[in-house]
């Protein structure tokens, strides 16, 4: 219903959308925050100010989208996650939180997968870049064997290439770089890293002085 509620709403001015979300389904989306023409169909919407989600986005089955100040959800994303409320699987995974949280300025760009079994937070000024990466929070344990997820995290200041795949459990360190069609399983690498291959590994370090990493503003267009 949610989703059909949502659809039916998209000729209606953004004013009055953005108020009828709030009044319909608890969203709280900030004044200056827009959502173009997506469904979200999801528990929780949290947008703060200049937050911006594009349009043809999907999101189902998470209790939380949460994009802080001027950050950016953008055109064609697929968001999805096994829900919380379902337990033929994960259940060994009490503690798993089905969201999707970017911090102040940051962004994901266009055309990727974004499988939330489990939670993904990207970090101030990070960016998931270009199109078609995944990242993917859960897969199958073949030593139990299960199904089995893990959060995923980018750090502040860390940049994603194209074609990325993130696994379970990964972390980009702070202010690092992961190259296009790279595999990343990384999990407690150090900041100022460059990651490149399948799988991923450091390959150098990242200059410090990247105007990327000492900026002051969100994704750069």
């Amino acid at each position: 219903m949610r989703r059909l509620v949502q659809i039916v709403l998209f000729p209606l001015p953004w004013t009055v959308r953005r108020w009828l979300l709030g009044k319909l389904f608890g969203y709280d989306i900030h004044r200056t925050a827009r959502i173009g023409f997506s469904v979200l169909d999801v528990d929780m919407v949290r947008m703060g100010p200049g937050a911006r989600i594009g349009h043809l986005t999907f999101a189902k089955g998470l209790t939380l989208i949460e994009i802080g100040a001027g950050g950016i959800l953008g055109n064609l994303n697929w968001v999805t996650a096994y829900p919380l409320k379902q337990h033929d699987f994960f259940a060994h995974r009490g503690d798993r939180k089905t969201e999707l949280i970017l911090a102040h300025d940051a962004a994901i760009t266009a055309r990727h997968f974004i499988d939330c079994t489990d939670r993904i937070t990207i970090g101030e000024f990070a960016t998931v870049a270009g199109w078609h990466s995944q990242i993917v929070t859960h897969s199958f344990d073949l030593t139990h064997p299960r199904q089995d997820c893990e959060p995923i995290a980018v750090g502040a200041y860390s940049f994603v290439g194209s074609r990325a795949i993130l696994l379970k459990g990964a972390h980009v360190p702070e202010r690092s770089i992961v190259a296009a069609v790279s595999t990343f399983g990384v999990r407690n690498g150090e900041p100022l890293g460059v990651f490149a291959g399948n799988p991923a590994a450091r390959i150098r370090e990242a200059d410090p002085a990247l105007g990327y990493f000492t900026r002051d503003r969100g994704l750069i267009n």
